[in-house]
C-alpha cells in the first residue's frame, strides 16, 4: 500500500515535476533563441531599392551618403552589400558617394575602389578620418588614376590633387570636388590628404572657375560636426558662401541625416547620413539617397530613405511613423515635400 503523502509532502512533489516541465521549456526557448540569433542575418537579406528610370532626354543624378566598411573580418562583400542598388545605380547617368579609407589597408581601399566603380558609382570622393598617412593615400590616387582617371580626380592644386572629377552625360558637364572643415575638433589635417581644406580664399575662386566650365557643380563636403542632427551656423554660412561661388549641388559627409534647404536656385543636402556603418547606433545606419531628374528646364529631387541592417540595404519607409521621423530630419522652410509610397518629391522649374 502507497505510503500517504503529508500536504507539504504533495506539494514539494507536485512543483518540482512543474520545475522539470519549466526547465525544458527554458531550454527549448534558448535553443530558438539562439537559433535566431544565429541565423537571423541569413533571413533578413535586405530590398531591392528602386530609383528613376534612365531616358534618353532626361539627365539622372544620384547622391549616396558615406561608405564606412570594416578593416578587417567583414561579414559580407562589398558587391553583395550594394546588390539592392543595383537597379538604381544602372539607371542612373551619375552616381556619387564618399568612402571612409581605413588606417593601415590601402590595398584593401583600391579592391573597394574598384569594386565601387564596378557597381556603376562613377564619382567617388575619400574620406580620411582614420588617419591614414601621405604615402598611403597617395599609392591610392595614383593606382585609381592610371585605370580610370575620372572616378577620383582630373587635375590638382592639392599636395595630391584636388579632388576633382570631370565627366560629360546627356550632353552635360559635370565637375564633382571635395571639401572638409578640417578646422573642426573633430577632423584631423590628415583630411587634406584626400580633400581641399575648407577655406574662402581657397574654395571661392576654385567653384567660380568651375563654374564657368561646367553645367553643373556638385561639392561634396565633410563639415567636421559628425553626430550632430541639427545644422550648425558655420555649415549654413560655408555652403551659401559655397553657392554664391557656383555650386549648384552641396552634399555633406557627416554620419546622421541632416535637413534639405534650397537657395538661390541651388540645393544644400547638409548631411545624407552613412549609408553603411559600422556603428551600433541605429542613427548611424540610416541614410538617405537623392535622385534629382534634370529634363529640359524641370528639376525633380527625389529622396530615398535606407536602412543598414545586418550588413544589408533596404528601405527604410516601413511606416508612417517612420516617414513622419525621416521628413522631420529633411524638412526646411524653403523645399516643399509630397511622400510618395516612403519616398519625398519636390518639383521645380529652373
Amino acid at each position: 500500500m502507497a505510503k500517504k503523502l503529508t500536504i507539504g509532502e504533495q506539494i514539494l512533489k507536485k512543483s518540482k515535476k512543474h520545475k522539470k516541465q519549466t526547465s525544458k521549456h527554458i531550454v527549448i526557448l534558448l535553443v530558438i533563441l539562439v537559433c535566431f540569433m544565429i541565423f537571423g542575418n541569413y533571413i533578413y537579406k535586405g530590398k531591392n531599392i528602386f530609383g528613376s528610370l534612365k531616358e534618353d532626354d532626361k539627365l539622372v543624378v544620384t547622391y549616396l551618403g558615406n561608405i564606412n566598411l570594416a578593416e578587417k573580418g567583414q561579414k559580407e562583400s562589398l558587391s553583395k552589400i550594394l546588390s539592392p542598388l543595383k537597379n538604381l545605380t544602372n539607371n542612373s547617368n551619375y552616381t556619387s558617394a564618399n568612402l571612409k579609407l581605413s588606417s593601415s589597408n590601402p590595398e584593401k581601399d583600391i579592391k573597394d575602389i574598384k569594386t565601387l566603380s564596378n557597381n556603376n558609382i562613377n564619382s567617388l570622393t575619400l574620406g580620411n578620418s582614420n588617419n591614414m598617412n601621405f604615402k598611403n593615400t597617395q599609392s591610392i590616387f595614383k593606382s585609381i588614376d592610371q585605370s580610370n582617371p575620372n572616378l577620383l580626380s582630373d587635375e590638382g592644386i592639392n599636395i595630391i590633387n584636388n579632388n576633382i572629377s570631370k565627366q560629360f552625360h546627356q550632353g552635360k558637364e559635370i565637375a564633382t570636388v571635395s571639401f572638409s572643415d578640417t578646422s573642426s575638433k573633430f577632423i584631423d589635417a590628415s583630411e587634406n590628404n584626400t580633400s581641399i581644406k575648407l577655406n574662402p580664399k581657397t574654395f571661392i575662386p576654385l567653384i567660380k572657375d568651375l563654374d564657368k566650365n561646367n553645367d553643373l557643380v556638385i561639392v561634396r563636403v565633410n563639415w567636421g560636426v559628425p553626430d550632430e542632427r541639427t545644422v550648425s551656423e558655420r555649415q549654413r554660412e560655408y555652403a551659401h558662401a559655397l553657392v554664391d561661388a557656383g555650386a549648384d549641388v552641396i552634399i555633406g559627409n557627416n554620419n546622421v541625416i541632416q535637413k534639405i534647404e534650397s537657395y538661390k536656385d541651388s540645393h544644400i543636402f547638409y548631411s545624407l547620413g552613412n549609408l553603411t556603418s559600422q556603428d551600433f547606433l541605429s542613427k548611424n545606419n540610416e541614410s538617405i539617397i537623392v535622385q534629382q531628374e534634370i529634363e529640359n528646364e524641370k528639376l525633380k529631387t527625389k529622396v530615398i530613405p535606407v536602412n543598414f541592417k545586418g550588413g544589408y540595404l533596404s528601405n527604410n519607409n516601413d511606416n508612417i511613423i517612420k516617414n513622419n521621423q525621416m521628413l522631420n530630419y529633411i524638412k526646411d522652410s524653403s523645399m516643399d515635400w509630397t511622400t510618395k509610397k516612403g519616398e519625398f518629391i519636390n518639383e521645380t522649374s529652373k
